[in-house]
Order: structure tokens, then sequence, then C-alpha cells
């Protein structure tokens, strides 16, 4: 089945075309296969120039992920973009390094990805080989934390960016605002891990802009740490919890989630 583009996005009309649909633009990914999924028909009426799909009665980001895994035939591939994504960057090493590890410093830089068709199916095929059913990308955009290799086994899959096969379960219920971890937890359990580019990486403008689910700053607090204990307890002895270290009396009650570190195989990428 051919590669889809999926995009969930809420009141970002002109934020999706001067990030993620203007990115998509420059790149060899066939625009016909990338759909904008949005929460109502009002909404809708603010987005031009591109497929749109009425995500009706979904109230969350995670709602609207399930949404779109079960509006593709079963086991399409899709690729998940938020709406505020300016780039896929690969790591280029100015000089080799040997194995697959660097140090922080060393000589390199990120190369925007524009044969986007290429990648992703490429993603698809390694997850193919190994019975995986996720994938993704770096979950930072820096190069020095970055490594020259794809790692399998309990990896995060960061939400703004990852493939899956339609009709798997992609949040579950209640998972919002770390819908994005429970996946890649849930997908351990159920396939062995996620494959996971450690050699790439997604820029994106997060939580900046009208639009999205952050409205109300306490209600997020309250929202993302009794989801945190949720899955915490939910997926016991891989999932713990962590507490920032800050000043800030906000960030300091603001719970984050920690995932046991197992690797069940590291490949090489060229250099």
């Amino acid at each position: 089945m051919e590669v889809q583009v999926a995009i969930p996005s809420r009141h970002r009309s002109e934020a999706i075309w001067k990030y993620t649909l203007k990115y998509l633009q420059e790149t060899n990914f066939p625009m016909d296969r990338v759909t904008v999924f949005v929460s109502d028909e009002e909404d809708a009426a603010n987005y031009h120039d591109c497929n749109i799909v009425v995500a009706e009665g979904t109230k969350s980001l995670g709602d609207k992920r399930q949404f779109i895994s079960d509006y593709y035939p079963k086991g399409t591939p899709v690729i998940s973009f938020d709406d505020d994504v300016s780039g896929v960057f690969k790591l280029h090493l100015t000089e080799p390094v040997e194995g697959t590890r660097k140090e922080l410093t060393h000589p390199c830089t990120l190369e925007k990805v524009l044969g986007l068709s290429e990648f992703v199916e490429g993603g698809f095929e390694l997850c193919e080989g190994r019975g995986l059913r996720m994938w993704g990308a770096a979950p930072v955009a820096n190069k020095g934390f970055m490594n020259p290799r794809i790692l399998t086994g309990l990896k995060f899959i960061m939400g703004h960016f990852f493939g899956f096969y339609a009709g798997d379960g992609i949040a579950g219920k209640d998972a919002d605002p770390k819908d994005d971890i429970y996946t890649s937890l849930w997908h351990y359990n159920e396939f062995g891990g996620t494959l996971r580019y450690d050699n790439h990486c997604v820029k994106s403008k997060a939580h900046s802009g009208s639009g999205g689910n952050c409205d109300d700053m306490e209600a997020k607090l309250e929202l993302n740490n009794s989801t945190v204990d949720r899955i915490v307890t939910e997926f016991d002895g891989l999932a713990f919890l962590k507490l920032r270290k800050t000043s800030d009396p906000w960030l300091s009650r603001y719970h984050e989630v920690r995932l046991k570190n197992i690797t069940t195989e590291t490949i090489p990428v060229d250099q």
C-alpha cells in the first residue's frame, strides 16, 4: 500500500501552511496523499488548498490520532506529522567515528530531508523485516545528542512525527497529553518494541501560537500528572515517575515519565 501522511490539527490553518504543509511541498512526497484531520466543520472551513477530513467526536489529540488509525484501510502505512513541523533533518558527520556513538562536540551538521518518500518507505521496510509496527526519529532536534545508528526496543517515539500501520491502537484511552509515551510502551508490550532513527530528528514549533489543546495551564498540569500516574501504574517496571529539577514553582509540580532503557538491536547507518 502507498504511504499516507496524516496531520491532526486544530485552529491552526495559517500555521500548518507556514510549517508542515510548506515542508511537505518542498519534498518529493505526493501531496495528494497528505490529509489534514480537524475536529469539526466550522474549523474545517478555515483550511484551504489541502485535503480535509473532519474527525467527528474527537475531543483530544489522542482521540484524533486513534480516529486517523481507524480512518485508513487496515494495514495502510501512515506517517503522522504535527501541524507545526518545519522539517525532518538527517545527521551528517563531517568527520567519521568508530562505532555507532559520537561525542557531544563531534563535528557534524543537520541536513533537511527532501527525499522524504525514500526515507519513509525505508522506515516501514525496516519495521516489516523485524515484525515492528511503529517507528520515528530522535526525540530532540540537537545534533550533539544524535548518533549514527538506528535502535529497536523500548524506544520513545515522539508524537510530532511517527510511522505506524492503520488499524493499530495508537493512544490508548485518555492518554493525553502523554499519548506518544503510552503508544511507545504499548508497542513494546504488543510487538516487542519500536524502531527509532537516532540519526534523524524533526524540528517543530511545538506549543507555540494559538490553537491546540493547551489553553488552561493549571488544567493542563492536573491532566498531565494524572495521566503520568496512570501510565506508571499500568506499565509497572517499564515506566517510572520523573520530577523536573527546576526552581520554577510550576514546572517543579510537572510530572514526567522515564522509560526503562531496553535495546534489542543497534543498526549502524552510513556516515
